[in-house]
């Protein structure tokens, strides 16, 4: 990814205990990792774009899967980040990201960053 992570760049990580959609299922639970510095954590997710066509494979890992890095959200904005990404696909929305916690949306590439704050901002978003 191009990114220096020092072992004290992280507070503490550990996976995440296995639920129910884990269990007798092929697929492993997610790790958590909490860094001590903002900076070093915004750098790693801008980082991880590095990551989009490479699967556990290509790290000598098997069976093949794929990588994904995403913020750790609260349920709410879990839900609304699902409720927005239902209305990316709706509306051809190009672009929907998390960034500190905070979703954002961009249209297009020349298109202003629409923050997602709640369930009547993606309501604005439909055409009257």
């Amino acid at each position: 990814m191009g990114v220096e992570i020092k072992e004290d760049n992280i507070s503490v990580s550990h996976r995440l205990p296995t639920s129910s959609k884990h269990k007798g299922g092929k697929t492993v639970p997610p790790i958590i990792a909490k860094f001590v510095r903002c900076n070093v954590k915004e750098r790693y997710f801008k980082g991880r774009k590095q990551l989009k066509d490479r699967t556990t494979c290509d790290f000598g890992f098997s069976p093949e899967r794929r990588i994904f890095i995403n913020e750790s959200l609260t349920e709410r904005n879990k839900g609304l980040f699902n409720e927005s990404m239902k209305t990316k696909k709706a509306l051809h929305i190009s672009y929907i990201w998390t960034s500190n916690g905070r979703i954002y949306w961009r249209k297009s590439q020349d298109s202003p960053v629409i923050p997602i704050n709640n369930k009547d901002d993606l309501k604005k978003l439909y055409p009257s």
